[in-house]
């Protein structure tokens, strides 16, 4: 069988994610690609000399001819890059599109630098809010990082829409994908 039979086979069988995910250097295409990535089978990538919206739009409009040829709804899980954003809504408007909960997670941490006690703790909520099983549990989840957190939550949760980034009100389907590391 050849390696296009095998890719066109997956393709038409399998759920299709697509993660976004920028490597900084050559070890990390080689060596630990995988290990970042367990159990999903790369079909493309790219090598740019930056990240930002021209290449970013170069990557995924090549990525567009492959996947809109037989078209199937498509997850991308993506870092919220500002330029790959808005390439994801121009190139692929209808399909879902979450962020890594590691990547919201560090802006976070950030946030609260300085507080470790704070952190633990929003971190801690943030985390019950993603993976949260019912809306009341996300809510409730929400509530208890504001009490806590005030200004600091209230700025890092206004800017993130919940349909990025909980299980419960996403629109489509993560396949069990909500980092690019093991939960």
């Amino acid at each position: 069988m050849s390696i296009v039979k095998v890719l066109k086979c997956a393709y038409e069988n399998c759920a299709v994610v697509v993660p976004l995910y920028p490597l900084i250097n050559y070890e990390d295409l080689c060596g630990q690609l995988t290990l970042r990535f367990p159990k999903i089978f790369f079909v493309c990538y790219g090598i740019v000399d930056i990240e930002n919206e021209d290449n970013w739009t170069w990557f995924v409009e090549h990525l567009a001819r492959i996947l809109n040829y037989q078209r199937k709804n498509v997850t991308f899980i993506t870092d919220r890059h500002h330029g790959l954003l808005n390439v994801i809504q121009k190139y692929f408007p209808t399909d879902s599109h979450g962020f890594y909960i590691i990547y919201l997670r560090e802006n976070l941490e950030r946030q609260c630098a300085g507080n470790k006690f704070l952190k633990d703790q929003l971190c801690e909520y943030f985390k019950n809010c993603a993976y949260a099983c019912s809306a009341e549990d996300f809510d409730r989840n929400i509530e208890k990082m504001r009490s806590i957190g005030r200004d600091i939550s209230d700025s890092f949760l206004d800017d993130i829409p919940k349909e990025y980034y909980s299980i419960i009100h996403f629109r489509g389907n993560r396949w069990g994908k909500m980092s690019h590391v093991t939960q």
